[in-house]
């Protein structure tokens, strides 16, 4: 899913794919108004000749569905679907094959996402199984399973950030936290410098999980929390990315992870 913020240039580049194709080589096959002024789909397709390298794999379509919250914000979804080929030729029913899969795709824009789209404030967190966007929220039953990583970034502090994984559920048997090893390289030096502050237990507003805060490389810290069962997983890094590390103190970023992480809280049943 990728955001941009403006809705109006969202319509215009829809609206140069339609007349001259997508990226210049991809033909629009179709484009489709499903909420006037908030949503549209556009779906375009490879310029391919059904005997060569689609043969085998079928003619490969991108459907992008576009929609719009408040203040203009535009988010684009993709999704993707094949039109089998008949021994390395088109199909004889190709325009009907093609038609069906583009509603088939729009009812599952239709269902999946616009019907539980919702404005959402700032500060408001809803009290119902969905997935979170800037100025937005999409509701869903909380049964369909999927994967969402989300990295935070803090204005004027360049040095930390948050990661928050969604969805990546452990296996039966699969190692929880404390039992697996932080692979943070293979260097023997790196692995001389590393070592864990702190690991533990740690229940976060009645989810109870696992915590593990590692350094090393001198002053690289990466903490980790995951939730039993594996999800939520949220990560914090600080000066990972800088040769010399971070200038916080230990006490500093242990202070910082202790204040962000009570903040993550379940959702209301």
């Amino acid at each position: 899913m990728v955001m941009f913020n403006d809705w109006d240039r969202n319509v215009r580049t829809i609206n140069r794919f339609k007349r001259s194709g997508y990226d210049g080589t991809d033909i629009v096959v179709d484009t489709r108004t499903l909420i006037p002024d908030r949503a549209m789909m556009q779906v375009t397709r490879r310029d391919f000749e059904w005997e060569h390298i689609i043969r085998d794999r079928g003619m490969p379509y991108e459907a992008d569905l576009y929609f719009k919250l408040d203040n203009d914000d535009a988010y684009i979804v993709r999704s993707y679907f094949r039109i089998p080929s008949n021994h390395g030729k088109a199909p004889a029913n190709w325009k009907a094959q093609e038609k069906e899969a583009i509603n088939t795709i729009e009812k599952k824009f239709r269902q999946e996402i616009l019907s539980g789209l919702k404005t959402r404030q700032e500060f408001e967190v809803p009290n119902r199984h969905g997935i979170c966007l800037i100025g937005g929220f999409i509701a869903d039953d909380g049964k369909k399973p999927f994967e969402v990583h989300s990295t935070v970034e803090f204005a004027k502090q360049l040095d930390m950030s948050l990661e928050i994984m969604h969805g990546d559920v452990l296996k039966a048997g699969e190692a929880t936290l404390l039992q697996r090893k932080v692979n943070l390289g293979k260097g023997a030096m790196v692995k001389a410098l590393t070592r864990t502050i702190r690991q533990g237990k740690r229940t976060i507003n009645g989810m109870s999980g696992e915590e593990k805060l590692v350094k090393w490389g001198g002053n690289k810290y990466m903490f980790f929390w995951e939730r039993d069962g594996g999800d939520p997983r949220i990560m914090m890094q600080f000066g990972t990315e800088k040769k010399d590390g971070t200038k916080r103190s230990e006490a500093e970023v242990l202070a910082i992870w202790d204040t962000v992480l009570p903040t993550l809280k379940p959702v209301k049943q």
